[in-house]
């Protein structure tokens, strides 16, 4: 799924948080089992990860905040368009 070499040409980043939304539709349990395949093959690339999970509205903006505020090189966002937009409100 992920290849073992990196091209030349990509930037390597080491630090990396995924927000979701476990109560999304689309995060039920087989969403969840491939969240954890996507966390498996980020970290075997050296990426450091931490999973941060949304408990209510505003919170994906408070954590993308707290993510930049941190130094977090990449964010990636899993759920729905509410999750999306207050992760890009968290990052302006």
């Amino acid at each position: 799924m992920f290849p073992s070499r990196r091209p030349a040409e990509m930037p390597h980043f080491s630090r990396a948080v995924i927000i979701f939304n476990p109560a999304a539709r689309r995060m039920q349990a087989q969403r969840a089992g491939l969240l954890q395949r996507v966390l498996s093959g980020l970290t075997a690339d050296g990426l450091k990860v931490d999973a941060a999970p949304t408990a209510g509205p505003g919170d994906a903006t408070r954590l993308a905040r707290e993510a930049v505020a941190a130094g977090c090189e990449v964010l990636i966002v899993c759920g729905g368009d509410g999750t999306v937009n207050e992760v890009v409100g968290g990052m302006a």
